[in-house]
């Protein structure tokens, strides 16, 4: 059974992203103890070749040792592997730098019987003679470091787009030269462990669980059998904040509603598996913290309805300025965590908002509103990887890691009211717009 991937496009110099040469169909065949990935490319200008990693899907280890092709190349065979999920990366190569690539997900068969004797069968498109295996291990793949001039489903209004804040996650988040001091990587103002943001979770947060790299932003959880405190928790989380003070050598970006501009809120994600307890969120809070709460989306993973993945449970997206409006898809047509992403709000100045994915208007979350908020509210953004507990919840998350990936976040706001409402605009360290 061939599966398909999810696309995004890595940094290389000297062409536009929409004209370097890019993965595309990529499918997974398995095979014995095998995967075999087969794929095709966008364009072969400025293409010098592929890279191949994997890793297992439900651990949170690194990718495997690149595998370097040649331009020629449309498939390969990954052998020795567990009868496990697979996640497989294939990258074009735009004169030597990684360009456009795919992430696609498979799982090998198991081995029946004893194994007939190899079969020799021609490579099916050899690689250049003049290309000769890698003597050493090529340096480990840079974030991409890009986002979107523009938001993806919501109309251009006129004038355009301007982006008032983007992240790419390409700088260690820290407060040191070249690190990003946009976000504080914990909920308090302190590199030690924190409490949750309500009764029933399930976790400590603490920096050590925030950390950036090929695919930007990873917020992981981790079970400990030593109970953390505050809260005898037995779960290390991560999350990255907009603090509102306390925090000296940080530059966070602020917004605030109700001045007569329109605002969109982005973000490229991958959420984390769940087994009845994940609870990840992009949204925003103030200053003040009452009556400012804006949840772009949560996953609602800790629902008493769930049963497995992510197939029967929330997503919400809500907006606590009086009245209170909210919506709530129930139930995923496409499993969150298979692949990254668009997740998309419009704010309008009537305090209507809207929500797409993937560039898709979601008749769930269209029209929600109006909320009527104030003013003077300063918020800042918020990306959390909670765990939730109910009364008629149970969690089978008693081991290891998981992760909640982030590739990106942004904030546009129409041209005509550019930096209306806006703090500390600009761009994260290490990020650009394509």
């Amino acid at each position: 059974m061939a599966i398909l991937g999810a696309a995004f496009v890595a940094s290389a110099a000297a062409a536009p992203a929409s004209a370097r040469p890019a993965v595309t169909k990529l499918q997974i065949t398995p095979g014995e103890e095998s995967l075999k990935p087969s794929w095709r490319v966008t364009t072969t200008v400025g293409l010098t070749g592929f890279r191949v990693r994997w890793r297992p899907a439900a651990a949170s280890t690194s990718w495997s040792r690149p595998v370097e092709l040649g331009l020629k190349r449309r498939s390969y065979k990954i052998p020795g592997l567990s009868v496990q999920g697979y996640e497989v990366l294939v990258r074009a190569l735009y004169e030597e730098r990684p360009a456009g690539g795919m992430i696609a997900a498979g799982t090998p068969l198991p081995k029946v019987g004893e194994e007939p004797p190899p079969k020799e069968e021609p490579p099916e498109e050899p690689p250049p003679e003049e290309e000769p295996p890698p003597q050493e291990e090529p340096p480990e793949e840079e974030p991409s470091g890009t986002v979107s001039a523009k938001p993806a489903g919501p109309s251009t209004p006129l004038g355009g787009w301007s982006v008032v804040y983007a992240n790419a996650f390409a700088a260690p988040i820290g407060s040191g030269p070249g690190q990003d001091n946009t976000l504080f990587p914990n909920n308090c103002a302190e590199y030690k462990n924190c409490e949750g943001f309500n009764s029933n979770e399930m976790q400590v947060f603490n920096p050590s669980a925030v950390s950036t790299g090929p695919d930007g932003l990873r917020l992981t959880c981790t079970h400990t059998d030593t109970a953390q405190s505050p809260g005898s928790k037995h779960y290390v989380c991560g999350v990255v904040k907009g603090l509102g003070s306390g925090a000296p050598g940080y530059r966070i970006f602020y917004w605030s509603p109700n001045f007569g501009q329109t605002l969109v809120f982005q973000t490229v994600a991958r959420f984390p598996p769940n087994t009845g307890e994940a609870d990840p969120g992009w949204w925003s809070n103030g200053p003040p913290w009452s009556e400012s709460e804006f949840d772009f989306f949560e996953g609602g993973g800790w629902g008493s309805q769930h049963t497995t993945g992510w197939k029967t449970d929330d997503l919400f997206m809500s907006w606590f300025a009086p009245p209170h409006p909210s919506a709530a898809k129930r139930g995923f047509d496409v499993d969150p965590s298979a692949g990254f992403h668009t997740y998309t709000t419009e704010v309008f100045p009537t305090g209507i908002f809207s929500e797409w994915i993937d560039g898709v208007p979601q008749p769930w979350g269209t029209g929600i509103g109006p909320a009527f908020p104030v003013n003077s509210i300063k918020s800042g953004l918020i990306l959390s990887y909670a765990l939730r507990t109910c009364s008629s919840c149970s969690t089978s998350f008693t081991s290891g890691t998981r992760e909640f990936d982030v590739r990106s976040i942004a904030v546009y706001e129409d041209s005509m009211h550019r930096g209306v409402g806006i703090e500390n605009e600009g761009l994260a360290p290490g990020t650009t717009v394509e």
